[in-house]
């Protein structure tokens, strides 16, 4: 894929797009604040600063206000799971605000994929047809011959915190990341009669090739 969306559900949403393999991440590096952008053209306020963002009407905090339930502040997982699973309704109305706003970032992005993950895929289970019926008729007539693929993410819940883990792992195993790491452990970076430096040795027995 060489420019895909990738949309997170989670209390609100954000996301990335990427490009070649590599996410954007803009001029401060807090770019992809999908979730914040006004896309319905409400005045309720966001705990951004904003107001009308796309972020309340999906995700937990959407769900819980759906039914009337306190929300904000990272509070209400759980019941936001139960309405998940019991509220047809709340889950119809978030999954079609997700659609509204997965078509206006493809008409603006052109990706070939949109992958969605956390409440993303639960809200693509439960009410697809709704959060397609919503997003279809306002892709432009461009994005629709074909449009892209909508795909619940593999990983599930599990995608952030691999992919923070993944981050730690491309830091440290880059030729800088790893000079950095000889520097600060010089006793380790170097061989010993009863250790081999791993990264400069060659195994016994075995020829460079």
């Amino acid at each position: 894929v060489r420019v895909g969306l990738h949309l997170h559900v989670d209390f609100d949403l954000g996301g990335v797009l990427v490009v070649e393999g590599r996410p954007l991440g803009g001029a401060s590096g807090t770019g992809a604040e999908f979730g914040h952008m006004p896309l319905d053209g409400g005045d309720r306020p966001c705990m951004c600063g904003a107001i009308g963002c796309w972020g309340m009407d999906v995700g937990a905090n959407a769900l819980l206000r759906h039914v009337g339930l306190e929300h904000g502040g990272g509070r209400g997982r759980e019941q936001a799971e139960r309405v998940l699973a019991t509220s047809e309704e709340a889950v119809a109305a978030s999954a079609a605000a997700l659609g509204r706003g997965i078509a206006a970032l493809v008409n603006a992005h052109d990706p070939e994929v949109v992958t969605l993950s956390g409440h993303g895929v639960e809200l693509a289970e439960r009410a697809g047809g709704t959060l397609l019926r919503a997003c279809e008729p306002r892709l432009m007539a461009i994005r629709r011959d074909p449009p892209p693929r909508i795909e619940g993410s593999a990983l599930g819940w599990r995608g952030a915190l691999l992919g923070a883990m993944e981050s730690v792992f491309d830091v440290f195993l880059s030729p800088e990341g790893l000079e950095r790491w000889r520097e600060n452990h010089p006793d380790q970076g170097r061989d010993t009669p009863g250790r081999r430096n791993v990264t400069h040795s060659t195994p016994e027995g075995d020829k460079p090739l």
